[in-house]
């Protein structure tokens, strides 16, 4: 079984950037910059400024990281990393063939394949197959490459045959 498709740079982003703010390494920036907060209040405290608006200012300044410059940073250092060349793969057309051995990746620009035993993860998350394998070959398949929802019934019964792996609805969050 074979599918063909195109993964618009815009459609990746949206995805990626929506499910992010729940990945570990957003939650860990979240810790340090708590941590960070937490010395500089206690710093405060030691050379006698007023508490309570060392705490109020010190609320603020996290409030404001967290809202406006934590997200607005790592969209930006998404996106620089995303438009590297390393990324061209992605977006050209892609066709994803399954046999016995192994995924069959073919793009315009490479050709890969992936054995079944370093498949490990496989979710189904709006709209969209998500499907990881050891190799960090990532393959984010949109549920318009498929025909029909009977297509992609077939599709993922296949991947279940080879891997032995159960389908996740939720996103990954030990990813970047």
């Amino acid at each position: 079984m074979s599918i063909n498709y195109t993964l618009s740079k815009e459609d990746f982003t949206n995805f990626r950037l929506k499910y992010f703010f729940k990945t570990k390494v957003y939650k860990l920036w979240l810790l340090i910059c708590d941590l960070i907060c937490l010395s500089i209040w206690f710093i405060t405290l030691k050379v006698n400024y007023p508490a309570a608006l060392t705490l109020i200012v010190i609320i603020l300044i996290n409030i404001i990281i967290r809202t406006m410059l934590g997200p607005y940073y790592f969209k930006k250092l998404f996106l620089t990393k995303l438009n590297s060349k390393k990324y061209n793969n992605l977006f050209a057309e892609t066709k994803i063939t399954i046999n016995e051995n192994c995924l069959n990746i073919n793009t315009k620009l490479s050709k890969q394949n992936c054995n079944w035993k370093s498949v490990y993860a496989l979710y189904d998350i709006n709209n969209y197959i998500f499907i990881r394998t050891k190799s960090q070959i990532d393959m984010l398949i949109p549920n318009m490459a498929f025909k029909s929802f009977k297509d992609k019934e077939l599709f993922l019964d296949n991947i279940y045959k080879f891997t032995n792996l159960e389908l996740k609805k939720s996103y990954p969050t030990q990813i970047f």
